[in-house]
């Protein structure tokens, strides 16, 4: 769904579409491609040029709601493998990368990340009504 390229030869879920002839078929690297496969079949995403709640995927990239994409950060963690480490950098640390969900209106990043490129921390208006919006991803 979100992937620009084959993130790590010995896995068929981790990259653009998927190279696994079944639902069950994982490559070397078992872990990260389950976390992959369970990434790719996130429910909630907007398409490049797609819009849907107020908001617009102009990116190159399909944008997932965030909990697929904590679901997927946890999993690459969780695996604990050279291989989920080097696919979590690349997603999370060096594709600038944002995700979507509804909660209360952003009124400022109170604190940004690695190399100031994106925010770690948002003060949100409890006062007012959720909304759509899209939030930094974090690094990993």
């Amino acid at each position: 769904s979100s992937k620009l390229f084959r993130y790590n030869k010995g896995t068929k879920w981790c990259g653009t579409g998927n190279i696994a002839t079944s639902d069950n078929d994982y490559g070397a690297y078992d872990a990260p491609d389950r976390c992959c496969k369970e990434h790719d079949h996130c429910p909630e995403f907007l398409d490049p040029g797609q819009s849907r709640y107020g908001l617009t995927n102009s990116a190159s990239l399909s944008r997932l709601e965030c909990s697929c994409e904590m679901k997927f950060y946890n999993c690459l963690k969780g695996a604990g493998t050279n291989a989920a480490n080097n696919i979590g950098m690349l997603y999370f640390s060096f594709l600038v990368n944002t995700c979507y969900k509804e909660d209360y209106p952003i009124l400022t990043c109170y604190q940004k990340g690695f190399f100031h490129r994106r925010c770690a921390n948002y003060e949100l208006d409890t006062t007012k009504p959720k909304v759509w919006q899209f939030f930094d991803l974090p690094t990993f």
